[in-house]
């Protein structure tokens, strides 16, 4: 996009499927930039999408389903944002949901520390993880939270980052079970 955007082209039709899956939410919002400024340079821009927030720019948006597989394929809404927010679709009734704020949280039962992890872009990095909890690591893409998650997984070359007092059962995958001692 950042090529097209410096180029002097015009009248083209530029066709994005997905582009912000996996961003994090500063990077949509760059991604919305450019998106805008290939349409206000007189271009036609096409992209399929599930993040709200790239659907609140839309000028124009059509809604495909009602459902997935062979309950899909037909236009059930098009037309601007608002109305699709008060569109009886999936999509339209995902729009207008929000997740409430919780009140109370679970207590963890523990703690797992990652010691002085040092890994391509970690640097000298010890976190406590609480057990018995969900957690989730998050950051900027390329910030080191898969690392983080490799090197707590004992996927590096030594054990030597790890101190999470518990024993490893079996991996999946990207996926490591433990069992958390105490």
């Amino acid at each position: 996009m950042v090529k097209h955007l410096t180029s002097s082209l015009t009248d083209m039709t530029y066709i994005f499927d997905e582009p912000t899956i996996g961003l994090h939410p500063r990077d949509v919002r760059g991604v919305n930039e450019l998106l805008r400024e290939l349409r206000d340079d007189g271009n036609t821009v096409l992209v399929v999408e599930h993040d709200p927030d790239v659907i609140e720019i839309a000028d124009h948006v059509v809604d495909i389903g009602p459902d997935a597989g062979k309950s899909g394929g037909e236009i059930v809404y098009q037309g601007t944002v608002e109305g699709l927010y008060d569109a009886d679709t999936n999509t339209g009734r995902h729009m207008n949901h929000r997740m409430p704020i919780k009140s109370t949280f679970r207590q963890p039962t523990g703690q797992m520390t990652v010691a002085n992890a040092s890994r391509y872009n970690l640097q000298d990095v010890t976190v406590d993880i609480p057990a018995g909890v969900l957690t989730v690591i998050t950051g900027v893409a390329g910030a080191g939270k898969s690392t983080l998650l490799d090197v707590f997984g004992g996927s590096s070359r030594s054990d030597q980052h790890r101190s999470i007092g518990s024993q490893y059962i079996d991996s999946i995958g990207s996926c490591y079970v433990y069992r958390i001692d105490g």
